[in-house]
């Protein structure tokens, strides 16, 4: 099958009955806004407010909001609950946003009084003196409203009074409350002297003239061996930036389904996913969303996003969110490519392809199949290098002077390796585009279609079954279905590290674990072919990717990314197995190639013998590898052991999550006993069960031994990952909070120095964690100078 003709063929033979069964499906995503949803997240809401579990009751409220009809009273309460708990996370400026939309949502006017209260309140945190004193003079004005009980009343003068005293000492400044809270880090300006000037990247932004988003130090080539690839133009240092790309098209990974029925019967769960965490369109967290006005679903950090959103893409998308979210995140994604586009580029680039393997006669038979006859099957792809300008390639998607832009026409320009993709997979592909297509109506006379692009080149598509076919209807199909192949091997993963909510001592050395946030086109990041031991390290800023030099590359030396499979995380087989099954190639890179025919398993996944810790070697039957020793056993027990342990561990961290640290410090204690028995001293399970130590001790507020436990797993973090890794970066920070909370001055400064040089290098100096550390060392440094100050 070809990657046209299927989608053709399918929009041509599909039936109503696979249209009821799609939509049986997909009504367990349903994205309906339902009353009874809210009320039950509303009042988890509630319950976790009460608990002072603030950063979970937001998340509930926001759900309950998104629940709640559009206008209503409901959407109003909960508004106003969210900005209570927003106000107790000192995220005041948030706060003030919700409490308006509380009040322009019709919020009761018997209970005005109480968000007013919080709204000067936060104006006052804020130092807004003058707008603090507006709202006190409109409290004063419901203070005189008869309908208030007595006990109200004199509640609200109470308040008033307390305000005013505030507004009167403060003299124009910030006052606080003394309500306890997390620290505010998106609303507190961090002051100049906090920042180090050594933090400053290494050389100015300099973009490259030939391709975009991406460094002058980058040079675009071209092999048979390794297709499309860049090298460096120059020698680069660690911490350079080489590619800063905002994504094309970026869609949130939804986890679990919205709504289902739960084996205590509840119709909902207390399920928070990232989808609930961040905004749908710029992926900055939303403490505050905004929901969209159609479905439950979709959410927003402002009513800006909300708008644009609404105006590009989300229009169409409302009213198929259910079926997209059965048909997965990829036809999501080639989808919203296409509602990006005008329409015209869309037509052009496809016209275009089609004549380009039809003057190459290696066009596919469109007409073919999917009755179980096996078709050749051709990859359809253009070449991936036309000509060359001095030293830099002419890559395929370059416009006509060479010039390669993250645009539709590179993304459309990515390969889709259909030769390679499996007949049920490309059957699926072609499935859920025509799918799509024959709900939608495509329609360029609509003058309610808002956004840059002219309504008449843009793509209106109206949920409405057709059963007669237009050109647009193939054009769609046919650019959709490209898109859906290409994402096997050029979706790049959106990730974001989870963290426990703020106010939770155990979060101080909780072991950071990376998440997967959102799928996203980059097609300048996609030049980046991958390597088991990278020479870069990639973070992400919202929408957008920055790809950092990780280590010194020398010029023509070819500058890598890791697309997964990592050296230091995984065995050689079973990263060119995963290779092999999701890219379609055999791995090459110089770590590959240096563990090539070594037998020896990882030291961070070795076992040692039992009888005189000595290294075990071999696969099945392991012996150990001192011969006098004669030590054998088979590996299937020893990985059982290991098995059993890992359970053990997962019990313990149960515990010190119910608050049973005690009782989890126990079982750690035992399980380190045994680890010690079978494992290497350098394996995973040894560090992760120092790690957890060290999560105890925090929580019982012992942080000196927290610390030592910490260390040790430092040291097992620094031999696996290296001196200049991320993984040992992110351990130095927890460890830096660690001194830090325990007033271990002199250690904290220097965890906090060695957490900066290498946290800086992969992430740069505006990061937050990194502003965290300087935030950190100036109050490190404050407390010497008083130190100093009181012994004079």
């Amino acid at each position: 099958m070809h990657w046209d003709g299927g989608t053709t063929l399918l929009l041509m033979v599909s039936s109503a009955e696979d249209e009821n069964i799609l939509r049986s499906i997909s009504a367990e995503y349903s994205v309906a806004k339902d009353p009874s949803a809210s009320a039950f997240y509303k009042e988890e809401g509630n319950q976790r407010f009460q608990r002072k579990e603030y950063s979970r009751a937001a998340v509930f409220y926001s759900k309950a909001a998104s629940h709640a009809r559009n206008d209503s009273e409901d959407i109003a309460v909960c508004y106003a609950n969210r900005s209570a708990a927003l106000f107790y996370l000192k995220l005041y400026a948030v706060c003030l946003e919700d409490i308006e939309r509380a009040l322009e949502k019709g919020y009761p006017e018997t209970l005005q009084h109480k968000v007013l209260i919080r709204k000067a309140d936060c104006l006052l945190h804020l130092g807004r003196c003058s707008e603090a004193l507006e709202t006190i003079g409109k409290l004063e004005g419901l203070a005189s409203n008869n309908a208030l009980s007595s006990n109200t009343r004199q509640s609200l003068l109470s308040s008033i009074v307390n305000l005013t005293s505030r507004v009167t000492g403060s003299g124009g400044k910030s006052v606080s409350s003394g309500v306890t809270g997390m620290k505010n880090q998106h609303e507190m300006a961090l002051p100049g002297e906090m920042l180090s000037n050594d933090l400053e990247d290494l050389r100015v932004w300099d973009e490259s003239a030939y391709i975009s988003k991406a460094s002058a130090a980058l040079g675009a080539c071209f092999s048979p061996a390794r297709g499309r690839h860049l090298v460096a133009s120059r020698d680069i240092d660690p911490g350079e930036t080489l590619v800063q790309e905002e994504a094309f098209v970026i869609i949130v990974i939804p986890e679990g389904l919205l709504q289902h029925e739960s084996r205590a019967g509840k119709r909902w769960d207390h399920m928070v996913t990232n989808a609930d965490l961040y905004c749908h369109r710029c992926l900055r967290q939303a403490h505050s969303a905004v929901p969209c006005r159609g479905c439950c679903y979709a959410r927003y950090c402002s009513q800006q996003c909300l708008e644009k959103a609404w105006d590009s893409y989300h229009s169409v998308e409302c009213t198929t969110g259910s079926v997209l979210l059965s048909l997965g995140v990829f036809c999501h994604v080639a989808l919203r490519t296409v509602l990006v586009t005008e329409f015209g580029e869309v037509s052009r680039l496809v016209k275009e392809y089609h004549e380009e393997m039809a003057e190459k006669k290696e066009l596919s038979d469109a007409s073919c199949s999917f009755s179980g006859s096996t078709a050749t099957s051709t990859s359809g792809e253009s070449s991936s290098v036309e000509k060359h300008k001095g030293d830099q390639a002419f890559i395929a998607g370059s416009d006509g002077d060479g010039h390669y832009h993250s645009s539709y026409q590179t993304v459309f320009s990515l390969l889709t390796h259909t030769e390679h993709q499996s007949p049920e997979h490309r059957f699926l592909c072609a499935l859920s585009t025509a799918t799509i297509c024959k709900m939608v109506r495509i329609d360029y006379q609509q003058s309610f279609v808002l956004g840059p692009i002219a309504s008449e080149n843009r793509l209106d598509l109206k949920t409405e079954v057709h059963r007669e076919w237009s050109t647009e209807q193939r054009i769609l199909g046919v650019a959709m279905f490209r898109h859906m192949l290409q994402l096997t091997c050029n979706a790049l993963a959106v990730t974001t590290i989870r963290e426990q909510p703020a106010g939770d001592p155990v979060s101080m050395v909780e072991s950071q674990e990376q998440v997967r946030l959102a799928t996203a086109f980059f097609p300048v990041t996609s030049l980046l072919n991958h390597s088991c031991d990278p020479n870069t390290s990639m973070s992400f800023r919202g929408r957008s990717v920055l790809v950092r030099a990780a280590q010194p590359i020398k010029r023509g030396q070819e500058v890598a990314l890791s697309y997964g499979p990592h050296r230091s995380k995984m065995a050689l087989s079973r990263r060119q197995q995963l290779l092999s099954q999701q890219y379609f190639f055999k791995c090459t890179c110089h770590a590959c190639l240096e563990e090539k025919g070594l037998s020896l398993r990882a030291s961070w996944d070795s076992f040692c013998c039992p009888k005189c810790k000595s290294p075990m070697q071999g696969e099945a039957l392991l012996s150990c590898s001192i011969g006098d020793c004669g030590v054998t056993i088979h590996s299937e027990r020893l990985m059982r052991q290991q098995r059993d342990l890992e359970q053990q561990v997962r019990k313990a961290v149960d515990l010190l999550e119910a608050d049973k640290p005690g009782l989890a410090l126990q079982l750690l204690g035992d399980c380190q006993s045994k680890a010690q028995g079978f494992l290497s001293s350098e394996h995973v399970l040894m560090a992760q069960i120092q790690d957890h130590l060290a999560r105890v001790h925090a929580a019982q507020g012992n942080w000196k031994a927290s610390a030592v436990h910490l260390q040790s797993s430092i040291r097992h973090v620094e031999l696996r990952y290296g001196a200049s890794s991320i993984e040992l970066g992110q351990e130095l920070f927890k460890l830096a909070q660690i001194f830090f909370n325990g007033r271990a001055v002199t250690e904290a400064m220097d965890a906090i120095i060695r957490a900066e040089k290498v946290l800086s290098v992969h992430y740069g100096p505006r990061h937050e964690p990194i502003q965290e550390l300087q935030e950190m060392k100036a109050c490190l440094l404050e407390m010497l100078k008083f130190t100093r100050t009181e012994m004079k």
